[in-house]
């Protein structure tokens, strides 16, 4: 019987043929050569800004440089600071371009540390945690870099799901602003779909939204669920509009009146109560952040079979992508 992980895994991990792990020459990432196993391999692998530079060059281009402006492969001439050079036109192109680090004056060292902060910690990382890694003295500065990383999770998102949907709205409370030495607190509401994968949890999608009307319902179903799909949701007036507009739908109505409609579902229903539990873990939550916490949950959750060195190995392939404009290795970091 096949693992669990075969259907449930995002990025294809399983076959090797299949989703980003293509992207080191169609075979399966070694632990450590492609990704370390414990932060002692992490600073052994990544002791110096040559070697991380030498990681991130693998990861753009895995089949040897091609230089986007001859079109030309070759071995490149190195500069030792993170620029190559093509040999036939000498045109340049910095190591770190398309990638989240480019234009940092973080060296790649931190950064690399920051990304296996971020993936170490089943709970997520703060800001202050950030901030100690990267070495860097403002909170603004660690939170930017940290909003970065979680912008690279978004990218497989991009994919759309499919077949059978379940479709809800799941309430939460955060925090708004401290005064007097208490947290004030609001309710919002964010929009949940999860493709289930026979009895088991696949693939979800999460988007917190201000207002949680009808409007934003179908916004949500045309971006994250493809045109044709069943969609399963509460009876509620706000879902109406999604049967006409290439949705099949279907209300399961909840077990209890009064309920909000993720209890209807069992699946949304347990990730929402995850999602809660996750939440109230992570005391820098607030309003303004709160879709950069929902992109991370997203992440984690769709690679919940992962350890954590692979989990860093595919964050740092979406970070080294995150503006790539070739066409086949983007292709492969969102659709993996």
């Amino acid at each position: 019987m096949a693992h669990p992980r075969d259907e449930l895994d995002e990025d294809g991990f399983i076959p090797p043929s299949s989703g980003s792990f293509r992207i080191i020459e169609t075979r399966l990432p070694v632990a450590g050569e492609d990704f370390p196993r414990h932060r002692a391999e992490l600073e052994q692998m990544f002791s110096s800004e040559e070697a991380c530079l030498t990681y991130l060059e693998r990861m753009r281009w895995p089949r040897g440089f091609t230089c986007a402006d001859c079109g030309i492969k070759g071995e490149p001439w190195r500069s030792g600071t993170g620029l190559l050079g093509c040999a036939y036109c000498k045109a340049l192109v910095a190591v770190t371009h398309g990638s989240i680090f480019h234009g940092s004056a973080i060296p790649l060292m931190r950064w690399f540390r920051s990304v296996w902060e971020v993936t170490e910690h089943e709970a997520g990382t703060s800001v202050v945690a950030m901030q100690r890694v990267l070495g860097v003295r403002e909170s603004e500065r660690a939170a930017r870099c940290l909003g970065a990383l979680r912008a690279a999770m978004t990218l497989p998102t991009k994919r759309r799901l499919r077949r059978n949907v379940e479709l809800a709205r799941v309430p939460l409370e955060v925090q708004t602003s401290r005064g007097g030495g208490r947290a004030s607190t609001c309710k919002v509401n964010a929009f949940l779909a999860v493709a289930p994968r026979g009895t088991e949890i696949g693939q979800l999608r999460l988007r917190y939204t201000p207002s949680a009307d009808g409007s934003d319902a179908l916004a949500f179903a045309r971006d994250f669920i493809e045109p044709g799909s069943v969609i399963e949701t509460a009876p509620w007036a706000g879902y109406r509009p999604l049967g006409l507009a290439g949705y099949k739908h279907k209300v399961t109505p909840p077990p209890m009146a009064h309920t909000h409609d993720a209890v209807a579902l069992p699946l949304v229903h347990q990730i929402a109560s995850v999602l809660k539990l996750w939440l109230w873990s992570s005391p820098e939550v607030s309003v303004d952040s709160l879709a950069g916490y929902l992109d991370e949950f997203t992440f984690r959750l769709n690679r919940r079979w992962y350890p954590r060195g692979l989990l860093f190995y595919r964050l740092m392939i979406l970070s080294a992508l995150y503006e790539s404009s070739d066409e086949e290795l983007l292709g492969i970091a969102v659709n993996g």
